[in-house]
């Protein structure tokens, strides 16, 4: 039963990569070099770098969820799994998007697909892993 849990999970996280590759692949700026030559499994292996290469929002969104999770057990907030999933996911947006915006007006950038990728695709895959890994822990401290 776990394991279909687990494919199912896995299914979803592979076609938010697949759908957000594509979308990479059509709107990179092909003028630049890094770009110009770019395949789409080429977008699916940049994606999954970026994702993991962004390791302390990730760390961020686990402990949000986490403390989300902590107070939804000790009863100060009734929510159920979904709202919590995307209070955290948009907790974890705005988060994002300010850090990004901080940096592009700082570094004087233009806002381009990688940028957009930056601070709306990563969140959203640290969510739904953050989301799920602190959900399986909180399952196992209550039995």
């Amino acid at each position: 039963m776990n394991y279909i849990k687990f494919l199912k999970r896995f299914g979803v996280l592979i076609s938010i990569y697949i759908f957000w590759s594509i979308i990479f692949y059509k709107f990179a700026d092909r003028t630049q070099k890094v770009w110009a030559d770019m395949g789409l499994l080429e977008a699916l292996i940049y994606l999954v770098g970026v994702t993991i290469g962004n390791y302390q929002a990730f760390i961020i969104c686990l402990i949000l969820f986490f403390g989300l999770f902590y107070l939804r057990k000790i009863r100060k907030i009734k929510i159920d799994d979904n709202i919590l999933i995307l209070f955290g996911l948009s907790i974890n947006v705005i988060i994002s998007s300010f850090l990004v915006f901080f940096l592009t007006s700082k570094l004087k950038m233009k806002l381009d697909i990688e940028l957009i990728t930056l601070f709306s695709f990563v969140p959203v895959v640290h969510s739904l892993f953050a989301y799920y890994i602190s959900s399986a822990l909180m399952n196992r401290i209550k039995k």
